[in-house]
Protein backbone atom coordinates (compact mmCIF):
# COMPACT_ATOMS: atom_id res chain seq x y z
CA UNK A 1 0.00 0.00 0.00
CA UNK A 2 1.48 3.40 -0.76
CA UNK A 3 0.56 7.18 0.44
CA UNK A 4 -1.86 7.28 -3.17
CA UNK A 5 -4.01 3.99 -2.02
CA UNK A 6 -4.65 5.70 1.89
CA UNK A 7 -5.32 9.39 -0.08
CA UNK A 8 -8.12 7.39 -2.49
CA UNK A 9 -9.35 6.12 0.69
CA UNK A 10 -9.95 9.22 1.82
CA UNK A 11 -11.17 10.98 -0.79
CA UNK A 12 -14.16 8.74 -0.94
CA UNK A 13 -15.09 9.77 2.79
CA UNK A 14 -14.57 13.27 2.00
CA UNK A 15 -14.24 14.06 -1.26
CA UNK A 16 -11.63 17.38 -1.91
CA UNK A 17 -14.22 19.22 -3.22
CA UNK A 18 -16.11 19.25 -0.30
CA UNK A 19 -12.97 21.55 1.02
CA UNK A 20 -13.68 25.57 1.77
CA UNK A 21 -11.76 27.39 -1.46
CA UNK A 22 -9.69 28.72 1.33
CA UNK A 23 -8.60 25.63 2.89
CA UNK A 24 -5.61 23.23 2.13
CA UNK A 25 -6.69 19.83 2.40
CA UNK A 26 -4.96 17.30 0.13
CA UNK A 27 -1.18 15.87 0.68
CA UNK A 28 0.56 18.60 1.67
CA UNK A 29 3.93 16.84 2.00
CA UNK A 30 5.21 13.75 0.35
CA UNK A 31 5.40 11.44 -2.63
CA UNK A 32 2.12 10.22 -3.43
CA UNK A 33 3.82 6.69 -4.76
CA UNK A 34 5.46 6.36 -1.59
CA UNK A 35 4.91 2.55 0.52
CA UNK A 36 3.11 3.28 3.62
CA UNK A 37 3.51 0.56 6.57
CA UNK A 38 2.28 2.91 9.47
CA UNK A 39 -0.14 5.43 9.53
CA UNK A 40 -0.51 8.24 12.67
CA UNK A 41 -3.58 10.20 13.23
CA UNK A 42 -3.74 13.74 14.43
CA UNK A 43 -5.43 16.96 14.76
CA UNK A 44 -2.65 19.34 14.19
CA UNK A 45 0.64 18.61 12.69
CA UNK A 46 2.78 19.66 15.55
CA UNK A 47 6.56 18.60 16.60
CA UNK A 48 5.29 16.28 18.94
CA UNK A 49 3.04 14.71 16.56
CA UNK A 50 6.73 14.57 14.47
CA UNK A 51 8.30 12.71 17.34
CA UNK A 52 5.50 10.20 17.74
CA UNK A 53 5.52 8.90 14.31
CA UNK A 54 9.39 8.87 14.46
CA UNK A 55 8.88 6.49 17.43
CA UNK A 56 6.56 4.44 16.03
CA UNK A 57 7.55 4.35 12.65
CA UNK A 58 5.11 5.43 10.73
CA UNK A 59 5.79 6.74 6.81
CA UNK A 60 2.51 9.24 7.11
CA UNK A 61 0.54 11.88 8.87
CA UNK A 62 -3.04 12.18 8.47
CA UNK A 63 -4.28 15.42 10.33
CA UNK A 64 -7.41 17.72 10.15
CA UNK A 65 -5.38 20.50 10.57
CA UNK A 66 -3.22 20.79 7.08
CA UNK A 67 0.44 21.52 7.82
CA UNK A 68 1.15 23.79 5.20
CA UNK A 69 -1.53 26.81 5.95
CA UNK A 70 -0.27 29.62 4.09
CA UNK A 71 2.04 29.76 1.32
CA UNK A 72 5.84 29.48 2.42
CA UNK A 73 8.00 32.23 1.05
CA UNK A 74 11.07 31.03 2.29
CA UNK A 75 12.73 27.54 4.02
CA UNK A 76 14.72 28.33 7.22
CA UNK A 77 15.65 26.04 9.75
CA UNK A 78 15.39 29.02 12.23
CA UNK A 79 11.77 29.39 11.45
CA UNK A 80 9.46 26.77 13.63
CA UNK A 81 6.78 26.16 10.91
CA UNK A 82 9.41 25.59 7.95
CA UNK A 83 11.88 23.37 10.15
CA UNK A 84 8.71 21.07 10.63
CA UNK A 85 8.09 21.13 7.00
CA UNK A 86 11.54 20.13 6.39
CA UNK A 87 12.23 17.82 8.73
CA UNK A 88 8.82 15.75 8.09
CA UNK A 89 10.57 15.74 4.33
CA UNK A 90 14.19 15.06 6.02
CA UNK A 91 12.29 11.79 7.93
CA UNK A 92 10.36 10.28 5.15
CA UNK A 93 7.02 10.92 6.82
CA UNK A 94 4.16 12.51 4.19
CA UNK A 95 1.33 14.64 5.68
CA UNK A 96 -2.00 14.68 4.63
CA UNK A 97 -5.13 16.61 5.68
CA UNK A 98 -8.64 16.17 5.89
CA UNK A 99 -9.95 19.06 7.00
CA UNK A 100 -13.65 21.08 6.45
CA UNK A 101 -14.26 18.48 3.57
CA UNK A 102 -14.21 15.92 6.73
CA UNK A 103 -16.53 18.57 8.76
CA UNK A 104 -19.09 18.24 5.69
CA UNK A 105 -18.91 14.85 4.75
CA UNK A 106 -22.07 13.10 5.01
CA UNK A 107 -19.92 10.71 6.95
CA UNK A 108 -17.42 12.84 8.21
CA UNK A 109 -16.85 13.88 12.58
CA UNK A 110 -20.63 15.53 12.88
CA UNK A 111 -22.13 12.13 11.08
CA UNK A 112 -20.25 9.87 13.52
CA UNK A 113 -20.35 12.08 16.71
CA UNK A 114 -24.20 12.26 16.45
CA UNK A 115 -24.50 8.24 15.57
CA UNK A 116 -22.46 7.61 18.99
CA UNK A 117 -24.72 10.16 20.66
CA UNK A 118 -27.52 7.77 19.69
CA UNK A 119 -29.26 11.30 17.69
CA UNK A 120 -32.02 10.54 15.00
CA UNK A 121 -33.51 11.97 12.00
CA UNK A 122 -30.31 14.04 11.61
CA UNK A 123 -29.49 16.36 9.22
CA UNK A 124 -26.37 19.60 8.92
CA UNK A 125 -27.17 22.90 11.32
CA UNK A 126 -25.72 25.07 7.79
CA UNK A 127 -25.57 23.66 4.21
CA UNK A 128 -21.96 24.01 2.51
CA UNK A 129 -22.64 26.10 -0.44
CA UNK A 130 -19.48 24.50 -2.40
CA UNK A 131 -21.88 20.96 -1.79
CA UNK A 132 -23.74 20.77 -5.49
CA UNK A 133 -25.69 18.59 -7.49
CA UNK A 134 -25.05 17.14 -11.26
CA UNK A 135 -27.58 14.88 -13.08
CA UNK A 136 -25.54 12.46 -15.04
CA UNK A 137 -27.01 10.90 -18.46
CA UNK A 138 -25.71 8.03 -20.36
CA UNK A 139 -27.00 5.17 -22.89
CA UNK A 140 -26.61 1.92 -22.28
CA UNK A 141 -27.52 -1.31 -23.85
CA UNK A 142 -30.50 -3.06 -22.01
CA UNK A 143 -28.79 -5.72 -20.78
CA UNK A 144 -25.62 -3.87 -19.75
CA UNK A 145 -27.95 -1.37 -17.24
CA UNK A 146 -27.75 -3.60 -14.45
CA UNK A 147 -23.87 -3.73 -14.33
CA UNK A 148 -23.61 0.42 -14.83
CA UNK A 149 -26.08 0.99 -12.31
CA UNK A 150 -23.53 -0.94 -9.86
CA UNK A 151 -20.92 0.85 -10.73
CA UNK A 152 -21.90 4.51 -10.62
CA UNK A 153 -23.92 3.80 -7.34
CA UNK A 154 -20.97 2.29 -5.86
CA UNK A 155 -18.69 5.00 -6.70
CA UNK A 156 -21.37 7.54 -5.31
CA UNK A 157 -24.12 8.71 -7.32
CA UNK A 158 -27.36 7.57 -7.10
CA UNK A 159 -27.82 9.03 -3.18
CA UNK A 160 -30.78 11.59 -2.40
CA UNK A 161 -31.23 11.40 1.53
CA UNK A 162 -31.28 8.43 2.95
CA UNK A 163 -31.89 6.55 -0.22
CA UNK A 164 -29.61 5.42 -2.50
CA UNK A 165 -29.17 3.81 -5.94
CA UNK A 166 -31.90 6.51 -7.35
CA UNK A 167 -31.42 6.43 -11.00
CA UNK A 168 -33.95 6.19 -14.06
CA UNK A 169 -34.14 4.93 -17.14
CA UNK A 170 -36.19 5.29 -20.00
CA UNK A 171 -36.17 3.43 -23.74
CA UNK A 172 -35.09 4.95 -26.79
CA UNK A 173 -33.04 3.95 -29.77
CA UNK A 174 -29.29 4.92 -30.50
CA UNK A 175 -27.34 5.76 -34.01
CA UNK A 176 -23.68 4.95 -34.91
CA UNK A 177 -21.51 4.84 -37.60
CA UNK A 178 -18.43 3.41 -36.52
CA UNK A 179 -15.31 5.00 -38.54
CA UNK A 180 -12.63 2.65 -39.92
CA UNK A 181 -10.25 2.63 -36.89
CA UNK A 182 -13.27 1.97 -34.85
CA UNK A 183 -13.37 -1.30 -32.79
CA UNK A 184 -17.62 -1.57 -31.81
CA UNK A 185 -19.25 -3.85 -29.19
CA UNK A 186 -21.91 -4.43 -31.91
CA UNK A 187 -22.49 -3.32 -35.67
CA UNK A 188 -19.92 -3.40 -38.46
CA UNK A 189 -17.27 -0.23 -39.62
CA UNK A 190 -18.75 2.20 -42.17
CA UNK A 191 -22.50 1.28 -41.59
CA UNK A 192 -25.00 3.01 -39.60
CA UNK A 193 -26.25 0.89 -36.99
CA UNK A 194 -29.06 1.10 -34.70
CA UNK A 195 -29.39 0.12 -30.92
CA UNK A 196 -32.10 -0.31 -28.58
CA UNK A 197 -31.15 1.62 -25.60
CA UNK A 198 -32.00 3.04 -22.40
CA UNK A 199 -31.71 6.63 -21.33
CA UNK A 200 -30.40 6.22 -17.86
CA UNK A 201 -30.11 9.12 -15.42
CA UNK A 202 -28.84 9.67 -11.99
CA UNK A 203 -27.76 12.61 -9.39
CA UNK A 204 -24.28 12.30 -8.25
CA UNK A 205 -22.35 15.07 -5.67
CA UNK A 206 -20.34 17.23 -7.78
CA UNK A 207 -17.61 16.87 -5.65
CA UNK A 208 -17.67 12.73 -6.91
CA UNK A 209 -18.04 13.57 -10.53
CA UNK A 210 -14.64 12.33 -11.36
CA UNK A 211 -14.87 8.76 -9.87
CA UNK A 212 -18.65 8.40 -11.46
CA UNK A 213 -17.65 9.16 -14.46
CA UNK A 214 -14.50 6.29 -13.94
CA UNK A 215 -17.07 3.72 -12.72
CA UNK A 216 -19.26 4.51 -15.86
CA UNK A 217 -16.48 4.06 -18.46
CA UNK A 218 -15.09 1.52 -16.69
CA UNK A 219 -18.22 -0.72 -16.68
CA UNK A 220 -19.95 0.85 -20.12
CA UNK A 221 -19.85 -1.87 -23.18
CA UNK A 222 -19.13 0.28 -25.71
CA UNK A 223 -15.80 1.89 -27.02
CA UNK A 224 -16.81 5.72 -26.71
CA UNK A 225 -19.02 6.16 -24.11
CA UNK A 226 -21.88 9.28 -24.72
CA UNK A 227 -22.82 10.82 -21.39
CA UNK A 228 -23.83 14.38 -20.59
CA UNK A 229 -23.61 16.22 -17.22
CA UNK A 230 -26.34 18.74 -16.31
CA UNK A 231 -25.87 21.73 -13.87
CA UNK A 232 -28.79 21.24 -10.96
CA UNK A 233 -29.62 24.12 -8.91
CA UNK A 234 -30.34 21.53 -6.27
CA UNK A 235 -28.36 21.78 -3.08
CA UNK A 236 -26.62 18.65 -1.83
CA UNK A 237 -28.97 18.50 1.85
CA UNK A 238 -26.46 15.68 3.70
CA UNK A 239 -23.73 17.94 3.20
CA UNK A 240 -23.48 20.83 5.91
CA UNK A 241 -21.64 21.81 9.05
CA UNK A 242 -22.71 20.29 12.24
CA UNK A 243 -25.30 18.61 12.83
CA UNK A 244 -28.73 18.34 14.60
CA UNK A 245 -30.78 14.88 15.44
CA UNK A 246 -33.16 13.89 17.82
CA UNK A 247 -32.82 11.81 20.97
CA UNK A 248 -34.62 8.29 21.83
CA UNK A 249 -35.78 9.89 25.03
CA UNK A 250 -36.39 12.58 26.98
CA UNK A 251 -33.65 13.64 29.38
CA UNK A 252 -31.80 16.54 31.40
CA UNK A 253 -28.67 18.40 30.60
CA UNK A 254 -26.85 16.10 32.77
CA UNK A 255 -28.36 13.03 31.62
CA UNK A 256 -26.96 14.03 28.81
CA UNK A 257 -23.80 14.93 29.44
CA UNK A 258 -23.43 11.29 30.93
CA UNK A 259 -24.60 9.90 28.12
CA UNK A 260 -21.73 11.72 26.14
CA UNK A 261 -19.43 10.77 28.44
CA UNK A 262 -20.18 6.74 27.85
CA UNK A 263 -20.31 7.11 24.39
CA UNK A 264 -17.36 9.03 24.06
CA UNK A 265 -14.88 7.45 26.34
CA UNK A 266 -14.71 10.54 27.78
CA UNK A 267 -14.20 11.37 31.72
CA UNK A 268 -15.87 14.99 31.60
CA UNK A 269 -17.79 17.37 28.73
CA UNK A 270 -18.12 20.91 29.02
Amino acid sequence: MNVHDIAAVLERLAPSGLAYEWDRVGLSIGDPNAPVDKVLVALTVTRGALDAARQAGADLIVSHHPVIWRPLDALRTNDPETRLCLDLVAAGIACYAVHTNLDVAPRGINAVLARRLGLGSCEPLLHAPQATLVKLVTFVPKEHVAAVREAVCGAGAGTIGDYTCCTFASPGVGTFLPGADAQPYTGQRGELYQEKELRFETVVAKARLGAVVKALIDAHPYEEVAYDVLSLANPDAAVGLGMRGELDAEMTLEGFARRACDALELPHVR
